[in-house]
């Protein structure tokens, strides 16, 4: 086992209570992670190691992002129709409402991506009659319906004529999410899709864990 001087041990010590990581300790010493967790154990991290965690972490994310965008693009204009009907059959294990619980296409969230990317897929995997497309979103008593209406209409390609009535509710504990623009319910009313939906995610799970 190497053996590190006082000198470096206080360093590291030093280090850890002005919040930087065990990791960040390590490179900046070039010494183990373990050893710096031996060594500074008992000293807490303040919120400035987390704030630069945060940080880091988000940068991250950032370049991953860029680096996948052009890809995910080329990608995304070339999915066919088979491939888009077992991604939206995918959203909808995870999302959607289940038969015989609802006799339609029943997809709620309050994620805006995710809802365009669900009716994006749905429209490229399966001929759907636009008329059937039905939209109901529930919203706090804080929220502009109209304001809200027309964004969530825009963001689905559907009109705002085939928008429900909306449920309005109070928000609820001391947090709120910031650009929260309420949950979506997507409803397509053809229990035939909802059956082709179920039917997709089941026999691949069948096939996978046989």
């Amino acid at each position: 086992m190497s053996v590190y001087s006082n000198r470096i041990i206080q360093k590291a010590r030093k280090l850890r209570k002005q919040n930087f990581s065990y990791r960040e300790i390590g490179k900046i010493l070039n010494v183990p992670d373990t050893a710096v967790g031996r060594w500074c154990f008992k000293i807490k991290a303040g919120k400035g190691h987390f704030l630069r965690e945060i940080k880091r972490n988000q940068k991250i994310r950032r370049e991953i992002t860029k680096k996948k965008r052009a890809f995910i693009k080329a990608k995304a204009n070339k999915i066919n129709q088979g491939e888009a009907k077992l991604l939206a059959a995918f959203l909808y294990w995870c999302e959607g409402s289940k038969y015989p619980t609802a006799s339609r296409v029943d997809f709620v969230n309050s994620d805006e991506r995710m809802m365009k990317t669900f009716i994006f897929l749905l429209r490229k995997g399966f001929n759907l009659n636009e008329k059937k497309f039905r939209v109901h979103l529930q919203i706090h008593d804080t929220h502009n319906f109209e304001k809200i209406k027309q964004l969530w209409s825009k963001l689905l390609g559907i009109p705002e004529k085939q928008f429900l009535k909306p449920t309005i509710t109070k928000p609820t504990g001391k947090r709120h999410r910031d650009n929260y623009n309420g949950t979506c319910t997507l409803r397509y009313h053809d229990y035939r899709i909802s059956l082709r939906l179920i039917a997709i995610y089941e026999n691949l799970a069948l096939i996978i864990t046989d």
